[in-house]
């Protein structure tokens, strides 16, 4: 049933969603997310979830590094 009122997150989740360790290399995360219009990577410690890595903290990341390098 596509009613708003019935909907629910598991009619509509990503089933298998994109997840890194808290060692992943920021770079390899955000070329990944990028390449394969990924909004966020799950980030996962022994089977727990500790973090959820979004494109908005991509976004920061670069305007903070961009930023060091024009104050440079």
């Amino acid at each position: 049933n596509c009613e708003p009122e019935h909907l629910r997150v598991r009619d509509v989740h990503t089933a298998d969603p994109y997840a890194v360790t808290p060692d992943t290399p920021v770079y390899q995360v955000a070329a990944k997310m990028a390449h394969d219009h990924i909004g966020c990577a799950l980030v996962v410690d022994k089977n727990n979830l500790v973090g959820i890595f979004t494109t908005v903290d991509a976004c920061r990341l670069l305007s903070e590094v961009l930023a060091d390098k024009l104050e440079q």
